[in-house]
């Protein structure tokens, strides 16, 4: 969102109609008026391309419209996204192989982050012995518990967790 304006509108249209109409340059009349000849020259070309008298610059209604539309497609193009990363293979599982998009992050973005994978989930009992052997199998390799964890695809505190309440 833009700044106010420290011009009234009714400012802005005296000063370009006077611009356009006066014999005068655009520098000398904002000099008159106070205000920088820059500001007052960009004022006239936009009442120009408004008008239809100059065809380099987009009116301001085809410029509201540009940035509307410009909204539109970058919405529609993440929803896209979204459903393809979502869409049903023929067994009907879902089919996330192909992009992986956890709360519209790009995949690899937990890699990027940490410099570490994302955690797995330690899942029915058996599979978390399981991880928890293959834990304790690096501990004896002289990792650290946070280490062993990590390798194993443990979250650290898990990896610590297991270390302080060992049998």
């Amino acid at each position: 969102m833009s700044r106010p304006s420290k011009y009234s509108p009714e400012f802005r249209e005296r000063a370009v109609r006077l611009a356009r109409e006066s014999q005068s340059s655009i520098s000398q009349v904002a000099r008159d008026l106070g205000m920088h000849p820059e500001t007052l020259r960009l004022w006239v070309r936009q009442d120009e391309a408004n008008d239809g008298s100059r065809a380099d610059r987009l009116a301001t209604v085809e410029r509201e419209e540009l940035v509307s539309l410009r909204r539109e497609v970058r919405d529609l193009r993440r929803a896209n996204e979204i459903l393809k990363a979502a869409r049903v293979d023929s067994t009907g599982r879902r089919n996330t192989s192909s992009v992986e998009v956890l709360m519209g992050r790009p995949a690899g973005w937990m890699m990027e982050l940490t410099g570490r994978s994302p955690m797995k989930s330690p899942g029915a009992p058996a599979l978390r012995r399981d991880v928890e052997r293959s834990f304790w199998r690096e501990i004896t390799k002289g990792l650290t518990s946070e280490n062993a964890a990590i390798a194993v695809g443990a979250s650290q505190a898990a990896g610590s967790r297991w270390f302080r309440e060992r049998p």
